[in-house]
């Protein structure tokens, strides 16, 4: 199921960079952050939100099972999406999370993880850019 997490910190750009790429939360598992900071919060927000559904879920566990066939329905239920804010030096973020526990020893976690978040990441960013693009062209047409 997707979630939300919010988060306020205070931290440097620095980061912002590395909860950007990789973070490994110990074991066999595995998150990824994709932030959405090539818009505005006012509208990477609802793209998170809407992104983050079961149905876009299935969708990423469908994928991943056909790109790693050996995940087992049990591997495959270790994957979760879900998005959160967060406050940080430079300002107010939004990210979409993936995190991967497979339940099978021997799993691959860290490509599994990677390959998803790149799949992620190739699914949002266009829709972010084309409604930041949307957002300035009426703004532009507004002004007289």
């Amino acid at each position: 199921m997707a979630r939300r997490t919010t988060l306020g910190l205070a931290t440097s750009f620095a980061s912002i960079v590395l909860a950007a790429s990789c973070v490994h939360v110990g074991g066999t598992q595995e998150r990824r952050l994709i932030d959405l900071n090539d818009g505005p919060p006012s509208i990477a927000l609802p793209i998170a939100q809407e992104f983050a559904t079961q149905q876009e879920l299935d969708r990423l566990r469908a994928r991943a099972k056909a790109r790693f066939p050996g995940l087992a329905p049990a591997d495959l239920e270790g994957l979760q999406l879900g998005w959160q804010e967060a406050v940080l030096g430079d300002g107010k973020h939004v990210m979409l999370e993936i995190t991967f526990v497979p339940a099978s020893d021997g799993v691959n976690a860290k490509a599994v993880a990677d390959y998803v978040a790149l799949e992620v990441r190739d699914a949002v960013l266009p829709r972010l850019k084309a409604a930041v693009a949307s957002q300035l062209n009426s703004g532009a047409r507004r002004r007289p």
